[in-house]
């Protein structure tokens, strides 16, 4: 914000030319949420992926032109653009996760937040801007899961804010040991489970190894 002060109160001043002064505004706001979906997912250099967070933010605002419809202002093209991101969520077997909130926070940073109004689309200088997000982009229900053999602490369920990083340990109990824990994107390094920043609703499921009685394994299942 230092360098770019811009929020789309900005839009009103009359020093910007139109269209490109005004466009400069709604840039800055697709550039802090490029670099937001860049900070989770990472960049690709091939420009044709969207395996990275760059790319991403392509889809997005590709796809939201097909959603905003005429005249289109800053509050209706900042919603087709999470139109889109529904859309992909929504297409089966697919890993897509919603990334809504990250779309929120960014353009809520600049003023472009859900109390926004962009008033007639014949002017530029009757909008009014909004820092708020919806309050499910605030926190969020985080699920815990812990199966028989150890526990995992904190225990479950919790709630977590916005981009908060959660840690656990994770205990197997005596003759036990830990078989996996998956789940809100995180990584298992020894009995710590760490996630990435929470931006949405996750589950966390812990599952562990339970002892043979026996040398020869005829207990179990895969011996039956």
């Amino acid at each position: 914000m230092e360098v770019n002060p811009f929020t789309f109160a900005s839009i009103a001043d009359p020093a910007l030319s139109v269209p490109h002064g005004v466009g400069s505004v709604w840039n800055t706001m697709l550039w802090d949420m490029s670099c937001k979906l860049m900070d989770r997912y990472g960049y690709e250099p091939d420009i044709y992926s969207r395996g990275g967070g760059n790319g991403l933010a392509m889809q997005l605002v590709i796809d939201g032109l097909k959603f905003q419809g005429c005249y289109p202002n800053f509050v209706k093209s900042r919603n087709a653009i999470l139109d889109a991101d529904t859309a992909l969520a929504a297409v089966p077997d697919t890993d897509y996760l919603t990334n809504k909130c990250i779309i929120w926070h960014a353009f809520a940073r600049r003023g472009l937040g859900a109390g926004a109004d962009s008033g007639t689309y014949q002017s530029r200088f009757d909008q009014s801007e909004d820092f708020a997000v919806p309050a499910d982009c605030l926190s969020f229900d985080i699920d815990v899961q812990v199966g028989i053999g150890g526990g995992m602490s904190p225990e479950g369920p919790l709630i977590a804010d916005f981009e908060e990083v959660l840690t656990f340990t994770i205990t197997a109990d005596p003759g036990h040991s830990i078989r996996s824990v998956t789940g809100c994107e995180g990584t298992l390094i020894g009995n710590s489970y760490v996630t990435l920043p929470i931006v949405r609703e996750c589950s966390i499921v812990v599952e562990f190894d339970t002892p043979f009685i026996f040398a020869d394994g005829f207990e179990s299942n895969d011996e039956a």
